[in-house]
């Protein structure tokens, strides 16, 4: 029944994945909590997505999504790499978002 049931549908094609603007920030710079938060809010209503994990200044490690201006954080115990965060939207650009960040930081 599957297999006469996926027949069905060959002739749809995929309208394939929008072509949202993205961009990787990816640094060793650590960030306090607070500022985290400060720049998680300047950028919420920005951003469709966000993902990643960041490194923070007291040694812990967050993980950190933003879906439909929600925004979930959780700290990590097993991620031993830099600071990456992935985020996509329409209302950004690299340039902007990495120097947000640093300022951020503070470097």
């Amino acid at each position: 029944m599957a297999l006469q049931r996926a027949g069905e549908h060959k002739s749809i094609e995929s309208g394939g994945r929008p072509k949202i603007p993205s961009c990787v920030l990816k640094t060793t710079q650590k960030i306090s909590m607070q500022n985290l938060k400060s720049f998680l809010s300047d950028w919420v209503e920005k951003l469709e997505r966000l993902k990643g994990h960041v490194l923070l200044d007291d040694d812990r490690i967050l993980s950190l999504s933003i879906a439909s201006g929600i925004i979930e954080t959780k700290i990590l115990n097993n991620y031993s790499g830099p600071t990456e965060i992935i985020a996509m939207g329409f209302d950004f650009s690299l340039h902007e978002f990495n120097k947000s960040f640093k300022e951020y930081t503070g470097k």
